[in-house]
C-alpha cells in the first residue's frame, strides 16, 4: 500500500490550491489581510507535510535530524501565520497575545538552527524501520532536549489564543463564525498537540503525522472562506440591483426636481462647503463649476432677510424639525429675488449630520400678490374718495336743496295764492321732497364717518353702536380702553368699517337681542373684538365663502398687517375677533 504518501499528496496539493486561490484573492482585494495570512498558513502546511513525508523515509540519524531542524521553518509559519488569519477573521482575540505567540515561536526557530541536531533532540540515537498503516515508516530512537518545551509552551499559548478569540466571537452573537472557525481551529490545535507531546516524549512509537490536523485546519478554514465569499457575491449582486434601482430613482428625481424648478442643496454638519444641484446654482447665480460655502450662500441673502433665515437654521439643528421660510436674494444685476425655502436636518444618534434644503423662485407669485395687494389699496382708498365726495354733496347739495324748500314752503304759507296755484306749488314740492328722499337714500349708504377724524375712533364707534341699537332694535354693549386719541387714518378707518359691517350683518341677518363690541389695546396692538348671540351661520359654507362683506373685511385687515379670525355655528351666535399693530404716528 501507498497510503501515506498518497495522503501526504494530497494533503499538500489540496493546501498550496487553497493557498494559491487566496493569495490571489489577496492581490485584488490588498484590504484583506485575512485572505493573505490563510493563503501563507496553507503554503506553510503543505511545505510542512512534505517534510513529514521525508522524515518518514530518513534512513540515517543525520538525515533524520536535518530534516526535522527544516520542518520548523515551515512550522512556524503555521503556528504564527493561523492565529493571526483568525485574529484578521473574528476580529477577536487578544494583540498581546498574538504578538507573545509571534515573538516566542521566532526565538523557537532561532534556537533550533543553534542546537544540534535541532530544539526537539539532544541526539538521534538510530533510525528502525516499521509498518505504519501497511506503509513501511522510519521510527528514529532520540534523546529529547529540554528546549523542546519551548516549542510546546509556543503551541500552547496559540491554543489559547484561538479558544479565547471563539469565546469573544461567541459572546458578540457570532455564533456560526465562534464554531466554524474559532471551535475547529481550537480543536485540531489541541490535538495536535496531545499527538506531539506523546510522540517527542516518547509515549508512542509513531512517525510524525502533525500535518494531517493542520490539513484539516485549512479544509475547514477555506470551506468558512468559500461561504463567506458566496454571501459576499451575493450581496455584491443586491448591491448592484439596489444601486440599479439607486440610480434609477435618483433619474426619476432629478427629472422630478428640473420639471418642478426645484433648487437643492445638501452641507455636511461642521463643514463649509455645500453640494447644489444645477437648479440650485442658476437660481443663485453661481457658476456650474464653482465650489460654493455656506458663507457664499448666506452672503447672497437680503441683509433684512438673513436673521430670519439664520433663525430657521438654527431652530432645525437644535430640534430636528423641518424650516419653512421665504427670503430675497440680490442678484447681481440690483435686481431682487423671492425664494420659498424648505429643509432638514438629519441626525445620527441625536447628532446633526446632514443639512438637506430644497429651494423655488416664487419671484412671479410675489408680484402678482403685490400687485393684487396694491390693488386692493387702491379700490378701497377710491371708494373711500367718493364716499367723501358723497358726503360733500349732501352738504352742498342737499343741505341746499332742503334750504329753498324751506323758503319755499315759507312763502307759501305767508302769502295768499289762487286755489289752482296753491294746488300747484304743492304738487311741485311733494316732487322735491321725493327727490330728496331718493338722493339721502342713495346716499346714506355711502357716507364718510367724517366724525371718525373729529372726534376719534372711540366716540365715534360708541356712537355708530347706539345708532345700530336704536335703528335695529337690540341691545349693544360697548366697552372701550386705552385707545389713543389719535390713531393712523388708515387703521381707524379699518376698525371703524369693519365694526360697521360687523354691527349691520347682526342686525339685518343675525335676528340677535344682543352683541357686544369690545376694543382695547395692548402692547401696541389695537384688538377688536365683536359678538352676538344670534343665530350664527357655517364660516365653512360656500355662501359664508363668497359673502362681500367678509371679504371686504379680510382684505381691509390685511392692507394694515393685521390678523382677522371668525368663530360662528348655526345657532351658537358669532365671534369677530381683530389686532392690528399700531405703528408710532
Amino acid at each position: 500500500m501507498n497510503l501515506i504518501p498518497t495522503a501526504t499528496l494530497v494533503a499538500a496539493t489540496t493546501c498550496l490550491t487553497f493557498g494559491a486561490i487566496y493569495l490571489g484573492i489577496w492581490f485584488r482585494q490588498r484590504t484583506r489581510r485575512d485572505y493573505l495570512m490563510f493563503a501563507l498558513s496553507a503554503f506553510s502546511v503543505a511545505v510542512f507535510s512534505l517534510f513529514e513525508s521525508m522524515g518518514m523515509h530518513a534512513t540515517t540519524p543525520a538525515e533524520y535530524g536535518n530534516l526535522v531542524r527544516w520542518a520548523h521553518l515551515p512550522g512556524w509559519g503555521i503556528i504564527v501565520f493561523l492565529p493571526w488569519f483568525l485574529y484578521f477573521y473574528t476580529r477577536a482575540g487578544r494583540p498581546w497575545l498574538l504578538w507573545s505567540i509571534t515573538i516566542l515561536r521566532t526565538l523557537v526557530v532561532v534556537l533550533n538552527f543553534i542546537l544540534t541536531p535541532n530544539i526537539n533532540h539532544s541526539q538521534v540515537v538510530s533510525i528502525r524501520q516499521v509498518s505504519f498503516l501497511g506503509d513501511p515508516v522510519s521510527i528514529a530512537e532520540t534523546i529529547s532536549s529540554r528546549w523542546m518545551f519551548l516549542a510546546q509552551f509556543s503551541l500552547l499559548l496559540a491554543l489559547i489564543f484561538c479558544a479565547d478569540a471563539a469565546i469573544a466571537v461567541w459572546r458578540r452573537g457570532d455564533r456560526r463564525m465562534a464554531l466554524a472557525v474559532g471551535g475547529t481551529t481550537t480543536f485540531f490545535l489541541t490535538a495536535n498537540m496531545c499527538m506531539a507531546v506523546l510522540i517527542l516524549w516518547g509515549f508512542v512509537s509513531w512517525p510524525y503525522t502533525l500535518s494531517i490536523f493542520f490539513t484539516a485546519i485549512i479544509v475547514a478554514m477555506a470551506f468558512e472562506l468559500n461561504s463567506d465569499l458566496l454571501r459576499t457575491v451575493r450581496l455584491a449582486r443586491a448591491l448592484e440591483e439596489r444601486d440599479a434601482q439607486l440610480r434609477e430613482s435618483e433619474e426619476r428625481l432629478g427629472l422630478s426636481v428640473s420639471a418642478a424648478n426645484v433648487g437643492i442643496w445638501t452641507r455636511n454638519i461642521g463643514e463649509k462647503a455645500i453640494w447644489a444641484n444645477d437648479k440650485w446654482r442658476e437660481l443663485f447665480e453661481f457658476e456650474s463649476s464653482q465650489a460654493i460655502t455656506f458663507e457664499d450662500f448666506f452672503l447672497k441673502i437680503h441683509p433684512d432677510d438673513r436673521e430670519g433665515f439664520e433663525k430657521a437654521i438654527k431652530t432645525a439643528e437644535d430640534g430636528g424639525e423641518e424650516y419653512d421660510t421665504e427670503y430675497r436674494i440680490l442678484l447681481k444685476n440690483k435686481d431682487v429675488r423671492w425664494i420659498a425655502a424648505r429643509g432638514k436636518v438629519d441626525f445620527n444618534k441625536g447628532e446633526p449630520m446632514l443639512f438637506r434644503g430644497a429651494s423655488v423662485d416664487t419671484t412671479k407669485r410675489k408680484l402678482a400678490e403685490q400687485a393684487a395687494h396694491d390693488l386692493s389699496g387702491r379700490l378701497i382708498g377710491a371708494q373711500e374718495t367718493e364716499r367723501a365726495r358723497l358726503a360733500r354733496e349732501l352738504h352742498d347739495d342737499l343741505s341746499q336743496s332742503l334750504a329753498l324748500l324751506s323758503i319755499q314752503l315759507e312763502v307759501l304759507g305767508r302769502e295768499p295764492a289762487e286755489p289752482g296755484s296753491i294746488k300747484k306749488q304743492v304738487g311741485e314740492l311733494t316732487s322735491q321732497i321725493q327727490q330728496l328722499s331718493s338722493d339721502v337714500h342713495r346716499m346714506s349708504h355711502e357716507l364718510h364717518p367724517a366724525k371718525l377724524g373729529q372726534l376719534g375712533l372711540e366716540s365715534a364707534l360708541r356712537g355708530f353702536c347706539r345708532e345700530i341699537a336704536t335703528s335695529h332694535g337690540f341691545e349693544i354693549n360697548f366697552d372701550a380702553a386705552n385707545i389713543p386719541r389719535l390713531l393712523p387714518n388708515d387703521i381707524s378707518l379699518c376698525l371703524y368699517r369693519v365694526t360697521q359691517e360687523s354691527l349691520q350683518n347682526v342686525g339685518k341677518h343675525s335676528g340677535a337681542s344682543s352683541a357686544s363690541v369690545k376694543i382695547n389695546m395692548e402692547n401696541d396692538e389695537i384688538c377688536l373684538v365683536i359678538s352676538d348671540n344670534g343665530s350664527g351661520f357655517d364660516t365653512q359654507s360656500s355662501k359664508a365663502k363668497a359673502s362681500l362683506g367678509l371679504t371686504s373685511m379680510r382684505e381691509r385687515i390685511r392692507l394694515v398687517n393685521g390678523t382677522f379670525s371668525i368663530e360662528s355655528n348655526v345657532g351658537t351666535g358669532t365671534r369677530i375677533e381683530v389686532g392690528v399693530p399700531v405703528r408710532a404716528t
